[in-house]
């Protein structure tokens, strides 16, 4: 009788403090606009089954166990993968579905993306741990409108599929913060091209990089990301203003070969 208390209170104890959760994700074929209306054919996974036109980007704690169902509504097999986590799918044809599971036991940001597609895909993100503070989201992104990688010559160039001046009416991308708080801010790269993200007015502490693990703790104004990479940056800002952020490659500032419609935004500092 003793030993099975033991086992009820164990249960329940397993129960009460493992985090569960489940992902259904949908992989279907759709349309994004730029911002000057030219549409370009994707593939978009998300959490709603139908086409959603953006990244899903996750949040998780540490700790958290991942039952997953995949849900293929493209024409095409796909197979998704979080390579830093090493969890790979198996490849999942037309029409078809499969489950998989991911037990998150370190903290980070790192890129969902397809294995057999690379071009004009809205590869996702995951974020685990770091729930605690004032954050923003940028998922950036160049697309070519000819489907073609040989040679791949993209023309747009978006941040959470948007561009500027778009992207200041997303308040997931656009940081708002006072003077002294701490902002973090969570980058994804998911397209094919490099970039350089440079920050007028403020440095930032990079906290995480997921191509170079080397690089936490260091502080500067200029963070260069290659594809299908991420990073976690800490920002403090001291003054108040409007400061703007963009890459210093000058061709991911343009959209249609028109400047700045591009990856181009501003962070709002108010005072304390």
């Amino acid at each position: 009788m003793r030993y099975l208390i033991l086992f009820f209170i164990m249960t329940y104890w397993n129960l009460s403090f493992s985090q569960i959760k489940t992902l259904d994700i949908y992989i279907h074929h759709g349309q994004v606009l730029m911002y000057d209306s030219i549409a370009i054919d994707v593939t978009s996974f998300n959490n709603i089954d139908s086409f959603q036109a953006k990244h899903l980007n996750l949040k998780y704690s540490v700790g958290d166990s991942l039952l997953i169902s995949i849900y293929n509504r493209d024409s095409s097999s796909h197979q998704l993968c979080i390579p830093y986590l090493n969890w790979f799918s198996d490849t999942i044809k037309t029409g078809d579905s499969l489950n998989s599971s991911l037990k998150l036991n370190q903290s980070g940001f790192f890129v969902l993306k397809d294995v057999i597609h690379n071009h004009n895909v809205l590869d996702g993100s995951i974020q685990v741990g770091y729930n605690n503070n004032k954050s923003f989201y940028w998922n950036i992104r160049s697309f070519s409108s000819v489907n073609s990688l040989n040679p791949y010559r993209p023309d747009y160039f978006t941040l959470n599929t948007h561009s500027k001046p778009d992207i200041v009416y997303d308040s997931s991308a656009v940081p708002v913060a006072n003077v002294g708080d701490t902002v973090l801010i969570f980058i994804a790269n998911t397209g094919l091209s490099y970039h350089s993200l440079h920050f007028h007015g403020f440095h930032s502490e990079i906290l995480f990089s997921s191509k170079f693990s080397n690089h936490s703790g260091r502080l500067k104004d200029t963070f260069p990301i290659y594809p299908k990479q991420s990073l976690i940056l800490r920002m403090v800002p001291d003054k108040t203003g409007i400061y703007p952020v963009h890459d210093h490659n000058l061709l991911a500032v343009t959209g249609g070969g028109i400047y700045p419609n591009g990856m181009f935004i501003s962070m709002k500092i108010n005072g304390q």
